[in-house]
């Protein structure tokens, strides 16, 4: 829409120039839920982070009495390459900071592709479009709360290609229906040998 911006005309059929449209920036989303429950925009927190790349980390205060068993990072409203690497919590009566280990294990629900890691307790997320997200188990490691505590989690993200103009997202799609079906031709091949 914003290329046809310079062709629009004014009521009098004058040309009328267009100004380009940036893209806003990703914002990172954490939604947490109950084992019975489905995530959805009530049990959300949201910031938008200033920067588009580099190592960030971020800390979301979940509200008062909240004890999720899962978590779901959005890193983006972008396609693009993430690292999730260190994540940690701690409630409003303890000072401390308790790493979340083994978040490699931990991991459910991935939208994207997981791709190698270098760092054995983190893990990497490509994704082709908009909603690139992925959900970790962190019930079992939470201790029991006094009533009206607050907790607060941090998750070490690296931002490390982020795909935020719009033009470009189009051509990662098409992209990403040829890798589908490289791969489905391949396991053809694989099954007649």
């Amino acid at each position: 829409f914003a290329a046809l911006g310079g062709k629009l005309v004014d009521a009098d059929g004058h040309p009328v120039e267009g100004t380009p449209v940036e893209a806003p920036p990703p914002g990172t989303h954490l939604y947490y839920r109950r084992r019975d429950e489905s995530y959805d925009e009530s049990r959300m927190v949201s910031m938008a982070p200033d920067a588009l790349e580099g190592v960030l980390d971020l800390q979301f205060r979940l509200p008062a009495d909240t004890t999720p068993d899962y978590l779901r990072i959005d890193p983006a409203d972008h396609p693009g390459i993430y690292g999730l690497g260190r994540v940690a919590w701690r409630t409003q009566a303890d000072e401390a900071w308790h790493e979340l280990g083994g978040l490699p294990g931990r991991l459910g629900h991935v939208h994207g592709e997981l791709l190698p890691s270098q760092a054995t307790q983190g893990v990497r997320l490509a994704s082709f479009d908009s909603d690139p997200h992925l959900e970790f188990e962190i019930g079992s490691a939470l201790p029991q709360r006094l009533p009206g505590e607050w907790l607060e989690v941090a998750i070490r993200i690296e931002y490390e290609v982020v795909i935020d103009r719009p033009a470009l997202h189009r051509l990662l799609e098409r992209q990403s229906e040829s890798i589908v079906e490289m791969v489905h031709l391949s396991r053809e091949r694989i099954d007649v040998q």
